[in-house]
């Protein structure tokens, strides 16, 4: 059985920021209170997030949230 990956604009660019910032998953829960189970499913692509969560992973990278948005 293969890994599915979400391949959404929105979550590779999270990937892209998580990578450059060298913070894991759980680092950007903590500091955002998004769980990590939220961020399991978003990465399988079973789950797109909402943008009241983008919001609040943009400013825990500090960029605007259209950083996102494609």
């Amino acid at each position: 059985m293969s890994k599915k990956e979400n391949n959404s604009y929105a979550y590779q660019r999270f990937k892209e920021l998580q990578e450059k910032n060298n913070v894991t998953e759980y680092a950007v829960s903590s500091a955002t209170g998004i769980s990590t189970t939220v961020f399991t499913q978003w990465s399988r692509g079973d789950y797109n997030l909402k943008l009241d969560k983008l919001v609040l992973i943009a400013d825990y990278f500090k960029v605007p949230v259209t950083h996102f948005i494609e």
